[in-house]
């Protein structure tokens, strides 16, 4: 768990659904006519680097507290071996991770770098509970992973008229390969009820 974060710049939920929106309407449109998982792999992989000068590198970083993924402000994504192959696999939390990751370096990686420049080598940074949530990057780049993997009205298109037989959460993290928690979480935010 992150004690320490640097705040950035205050973002609704509304807008960064938009940005995610907006980044699959450029890249991958047919996902918001239709309910699919997105190719992770390929947005980290090819569209990071083709598009917005982000390279995406795998590497050993499990050694730094289980560290799953970062992003550097040079713009630079760095994602753990065991992570990256756990994606190509379907992994729901390794798929999530990388677009969390993702969204760091498009969005947070300028404003940090910025920081640091503006403070002479330094960054300002507060406790998780001193840092309101929509200037906080970690909830700023958890709801972006959502919003881009689970877009909302294809998800709300799965969902019509299906049975609750099993819980939505667990139908949706088949479908757009997530996990059932974030899934879940989706789901609430959404106002939809989990049967």
């Amino acid at each position: 768990m992150i004690d320490f974060i640097p705040p950035v710049a205050p973002l609704s939920r509304t807008r960064i659904e938009e940005m995610a929106k907006s980044i699959l309407a450029k890249h991958y449109p047919r996902v918001l006519s239709r309910p699919t998982a997105i190719d992770v792999v390929d947005f980290c992989d090819r569209v990071l680097f083709e598009h917005y000068g982000i390279a995406c590198f795998v590497d050993h970083l499990a050694w730094i507290d289980g560290t799953e993924g970062l992003a550097r402000p040079d713009r630079v994504v760095l994602i753990d071996e065991a992570t990256y192959r756990a994606a190509v696999e379907g992994d729901g939390r390794s798929r999530f991770t990388m677009i969390h990751e993702a969204f760091h370096s498009i969005h947070h990686s300028p404003q940090i770098l910025r920081a640091i420049n503006d403070q002479r080598g330094s960054l300002r940074r507060y406790r998780k509970n001193q840092v309101p949530a929509y200037m906080d990057p970690e909830w700023q780049a958890n709801t972006f992973a959502s919003a881009f993997l689970m877009p909302e009205q294809p998800v709300r298109a799965y969902l019509a008229g299906r049975s609750a037989a099993s819980p939505l959460s667990l139908l949706i993290s088949q479908k757009f390969r997530v996990s059932e928690k974030a899934a879940r979480i989706r789901l609430g935010k959404l106002g939809i009820r989990n049967q």
